[in-house]
């Protein structure tokens, strides 16, 4: 859990600077697209190839970074 918490902490920071900027249809895209694509990749980790609490620490990490990257993305654009 504690390298998501890197993730997690630039994620905060660009979201709040997004919203800032009044863009927030592409947040909940995102976070929408990234919950999509967390559910399976948890099940994934964690039943399909047992590696139980550690895989969703890991697949949480992934999420977070896979949105710390589309947010920089988006703000890129923007």
């Amino acid at each position: 859990m504690i390298p998501s918490l890197y993730a997690y902490a630039l994620l905060q920071c660009l979201s709040r600077f997004v919203q800032t900027k009044s863009v927030v249809v592409p947040i909940v895209m995102i976070y929408g697209f990234t919950a999509l694509l967390h559910v399976p990749m948890c099940w994934v980790l964690v039943f399909g190839l047992g590696m139980g609490s550690r895989g969703a620490a890991v697949a949480n990490g992934v999420s977070n970074w896979v949105n710390v990257v589309l947010l920089g993305l988006c703000e890129d654009l923007d």
